[in-house]
């Protein structure tokens, strides 16, 4: 389970956002950051074997890469990560270092977040969309994520690079507010 947007600081003891029957995995926002929020954090059930791999991460984006591990199947990437809504697209060139990386270990990968790049009616992002298409990832929410008295938009993201793997996604009618 992955959440975007913790909004942690360095002063936020692990053990206060622990969960029994889990390991806790973290990257908050950049203590020199002007700005307040961001932030993600992964929890991993304790039964299954993983590593969390900080050497697809860039220290600049807030994202976390985990390569789980099963008995009898290949291991699976999983990335959490969060774009805050003012990113430059420059931040679209340091996640394709990422995404570049991780395809260099040829295993099935899962990227979910807040990637803040509407996705409603298609991308219209050209920068994103051609990242999608060079490295073969497919984005699978088609369904509003955000949704507001004046807007309805998909910004919450879930991309894989086989798809044929992906048995069903659903976005919950539930929110915080």
């Amino acid at each position: 389970m992955g959440i975007c947007e913790t909004f942690l600081t360095s002063n936020t003891e692990d053990s206060f956002i622990s969960i029994k029957g889990f390991e806790l995995e973290r990257k908050d926002r950049c203590e020199t950051s002007e700005k307040k929020g961001g932030g993600v954090v992964a929890y991993v059930s304790s039964s299954l074997k993983y590593k969390r791999r900080t050497d697809l991460e860039i220290s600049s984006l807030e994202s976390i890469w985990l390569q789980i591990h099963f008995k009898n199947s290949k291991s699976l990437l999983i990335c959490f990560i969060y774009r805050p809504p003012d990113m430059p697209q420059s931040w679209i060139d340091e996640f394709e270092k990422e995404i570049e990386k991780a395809n260099e270990l040829e295993l099935e990968m899962i990227i979910m977040g807040d990637i803040n790049i509407d996705f409603t009616g298609g991308c219209l992002n050209n920068k994103w969309e051609n990242l999608l298409l060079t490295q073969s990832i497919v984005q699978l929410i088609d369904t509003p994520t955000r949704i507001t008295s004046t807007s309805s938009t998909i910004i919450d993201h879930v991309y894989t690079n086989h798809p044929e793997n992906i048995v069903e996604t659903n976005v919950p009618k539930i929110a915080l507010k």
